[in-house]
């Protein structure tokens, strides 16, 4: 495929800055939400660090994320960044519905751990990275509470990794 692809980013790599570091000539289409999809942490290996954030079909949840327009050659190095040929995670197609222009959908594409290893602590910084992403897109307050919760839990047993 030689053409520009839609990729859904709902976790560490919502911040723009974030993405370009994997994609430098990707472009932001602007935010978008998932439904019916939820936003969770899930191990993809039986190391200690071996996990992420991933999603699953939920009725009614929903994850916010953003949508880059990427280069196929730049979608191939996610890939494989992401673990992609480890099976860590699985690339799907996903259709997300515009927070700015009601009614617009977009076909996209975006990662989600294709075998379920159970639940994941993930270390702050990586939550961290997530929240910034999401007051970056000008995420509800209320989407981004778990995840703030989860952080002070982690600040206060000085999860850090």
């Amino acid at each position: 495929m030689n053409s520009i692809q839609n990729y859904f980013a709902y976790s560490t790599l919502l911040a723009e800055d974030a993405f370009q570091k994997y994609c430098p000539t990707a472009t932001l289409k602007g935010s978008f939400m998932l439904n019916n999809f939820k936003l969770g942490f899930r191990r993809y290996g039986d190391g200690p660090r071996d996990g992420g954030a991933t999603i699953w079909r939920e009725p009614g949840a929903m994850t916010l994320g953003r949508v880059y327009e990427v280069a196929p050659s730049e979608m191939a190095h996610l890939d494989d960044v992401s673990g992609v040929g480890r099976g860590w995670y699985a690339r799907i197609p996903v259709e997300v519905l515009s927070f700015e222009t009601a009614g617009r959908k977009v076909s996209a594409e975006t990662y989600a751990i294709p075998i379920d290893r159970g639940d994941f602590e993930p270390d702050l910084s990586y939550v961290e990275k997530t929240l910034r992403g999401c007051r970056e897109a000008g995420f509800p307050t209320e989407y981004m509470h778990g995840l703030e919760k989860l952080a002070a839990s982690l600040s206060a047993s000085g999860s850090r990794r």
